[in-house]
């Protein structure tokens, strides 16, 4: 008897753990989805405040490399860092001497589609950041470790999709991207989100080309 109502009661743990995991699950998923909403919503209207509230408050690094070739002729490559207070109107980081980073042309396919990507794929234990609360500058990799990770998160998912794709990571962390392998090399735009303090948030804009 006592047995009988041991293994009752393991099931009935088993149970709740399975629809817990199950409802954790689908929640991640709905942020997420929310999250890319507001993100296409705050480029659509140029809405600085909208953007602001979804960006890291501490700032958001912005990356633009040419590692197909041509660094000099095509432009510099560029990482700056920028406060939430140093984006123009329009969504649009100055860089200077340089054409700036404009959210809009980087993620037009994105913002054509309304945000609804239902291209979703989780990849485990790869992510950028570690655990903190807060993300710096200094807590993001290199530009060439950040370069190495997204070839791998494309790699790993084994498909080059150029339509929009999110991709669930560690660490609480997910990367919308409209990318491509082209000669081994990630070629694209990138935004990487982490959940800071319960929402997620712009981390970083990449723009490999």
């Amino acid at each position: 008897m006592k047995k009988a109502f041991c293994r009752i009661i393991v099931l009935i743990l088993m149970c709740i753990t399975l629809i817990s995991c199950s409802f954790t699950k689908g929640n991640t998923t709905s942020e997420i989805k929310q999250t890319v909403n507001k993100f296409v919503h705050a480029i659509k209207t140029g809405n600085i405040e909208e953007f602001v509230n979804i960006a890291n408050p501490y700032g958001i690094l912005v990356i633009r490399n040419y590692i197909t070739g041509g660094y000099g002729l095509r432009g510099k490559n560029i990482r700056n860092f920028y406060k939430p207070n140093e984006i123009s109107s329009g969504l649009i980081f100055p860089v200077d001497g340089e054409l700036p980073v404009k959210l809009s042309e980087l993620f037009h396919s994105t913002v054509q589609l309304g945000g609804k990507i239902n291209n979703i794929k989780k990849l485990k234990g790869i992510y950028f950041t570690n655990k903190r609360e807060y993300i710096k500058y200094n807590n993001i990799p290199s530009t060439k470790e950040i370069v190495n990770r997204i070839y791998k998160i494309l790699n790993k998912a084994g498909k080059n999709y150029e339509t929009p794709v999110i991709y669930v990571l560690d660490n609480d962390e997910f990367l919308l991207c409209e990318a491509k392998i082209i000669n081994s090399l990630p070629v694209g735009s990138f935004v990487l989100f982490k959940k800071l303090k319960g929402d997620y948030k712009v981390i970083a804009v990449i723009d490999l080309k």
